[in-house]
């Protein structure tokens, strides 16, 4: 059970990399950036749509999330010669990954005779599993590289897991509704947002339409989320918090390096060793110390140079931080919502990512609104002068964040 934690931890960010490849060297709508968008709406807004299925086992969850990411990658194969499949299966990636990690999580804190093996030892067949997928995506041989996915996911299926006696609790049927209302929400709101690509919608209007998208997601998530106050809510914050270090970190590397026609790889593998040191070294850092962390990684964006230390320390310090909480969430859960604590923790940390995008979106539209030239001719022109200001505006609100978060939590701990 545990060999498999650390390749489900990268295979996500596998996942994402395949799409982001695919569509940046794709120009194909249907075979390139609509798949893209598909698959990173549906990772970012799954989490509510299985928030509507809540009376769902979470090991029989876990079946069919393997069951999404296999006919995924048959759809996947079959691409090349039928295109628009692979829009059906960036949305089953997409659904999979968004609480892939939370679900298995959770699996394995329930199986309470299950003796945990040394982490390190789960890094060699992920990396083995890596190197033999790397050079399909380098030549961009895509079918092999789905073919390879789908036989991973697939030997997951084999996993000792076993059916709990333990019933999930009853969802309120309105809250249910309001799962499916917010997944619904939330995904036009991020699709919206990545597909704006022409300045015929970058109007003062759009900008409007975006800040009230945000205020009926936020208003959405709260109405959902009242039946989890339960927890303390700094945990939420924490979460929320990780959710905002980490999106601001993808979204602004990855504009730069594609309006300078850098390499992704430079994002993605340092990331990646960061994500692999967090499991090969048996240090535990607090949350507060991670926090701060990467927070500090956050104020390195400012400087080029860093990029990889920086991609390094947001992987070590997301993935340690992430674990910390998947603990403390269930270990403050009440008996009936144990099952659940993982998801509402993720549930939080995805709502962290999609503000933070909306809102950079939305501040370079409403810069934009008055010119006339298309998007990509103003990503160029805007994104050298605009991203160091915006990065350095969301340390410093951040930074602000950050410190009351942690006064906030000592008194806490002194009362």
């Amino acid at each position: 059970m545990y060999y498999a934690y650390a390749f489900m931890n990268l295979i996500v960010y596998i996942i994402y990399a395949v799409f982001l490849i695919i569509g940046a060297q794709t120009t194909q709508p249907l075979f390139g950036l609509l798949p893209l968008l598909i698959f990173y709406t549906a990772k970012y807004t799954g989490a509510f749509f299985w928030y509507t299925f809540s009376t769902i086992q979470t090991t029989q969850l876990f079946k069919w999330l393997i069951l999404c990411a296999v006919a995924g990658s048959i759809l996947g194969i079959a691409a090349p010669k039928y295109p628009a499949v692979l829009n059906i299966s960036a949305l089953l990636f997409g659904l999979c990954c968004s609480v892939l990690l939370p679900t298995y999580n959770t699996i394995l804190k329930q199986k309470k005779n299950a003796k945990k093996r040394p982490i390190l030892w789960s890094i060699i067949p992920a990396c083995c599993w890596l190197i033999i997928l790397l050079p399909a995506l380098t030549t961009k041989q895509f079918s092999f590289a789905f073919l390879w996915l789908g036989l991973a996911f697939f030997f997951l299926l084999f996993l000792p897991v076993k059916i709990m006696n333990d019933t999930v609790p009853y969802t309120k049927q309105a809250l249910r509704y309001t799962g499916i209302a917010a997944f619904i929400v939330l995904s036009v709101t991020l699709f919206i947002v990545k597909f704006a690509r022409t300045v015929e919608w970058q109007t003062f209007f759009s900008t409007i339409v975006l800040l009230l998208l945000f205020a009926l997601t936020c208003v959405t998530i709260w109405y959902a989320w009242r039946s989890v106050c339960t927890f303390p809510i700094h945990l939420h914050l924490y979460s929320y918090a990780d959710g905002l270090f980490v999106a601001f970190f993808f979204m602004t590397t990855v504009f730069e390096h594609w309006v300078t026609a850098g390499s992704l790889y430079m994002i993605y593998i340092p990331y990646i060793i960061g994500l692999l040191l967090a499991f090969a070294l048996p240090i535990k850092p607090s949350k507060n110390l991670l926090l701060l962390l990467l927070l500090l990684c956050n104020w390195g964006l400012l400087y080029a140079p860093l990029l990889p230390v920086v991609a390094i320390g947001v992987g070590f310090c997301h993935t340690k931080l992430s674990t910390q909480l998947n603990h403390t969430y269930y270990d403050v859960a009440a008996i009936t919502i144990k099952d659940e604590s993982l998801l509402i923790k993720n549930r939080f940390y995805r709502l962290g990512g999609i503000s933070i995008q909306l809102m950079i979106v939305a501040i370079i539209v409403s810069i934009a609104w008055q010119r006339t030239v298309d998007l990509p001719q103003l990503m160029h022109a805007l994104i050298p002068t605009t991203l160091p200001i915006l990065t350095l505006l969301f340390s410093g609100c951040m930074t602000i964040f950050v410190s009351w978060l942690l006064v906030k939590e000592r008194r806490l701990r002194s009362e």
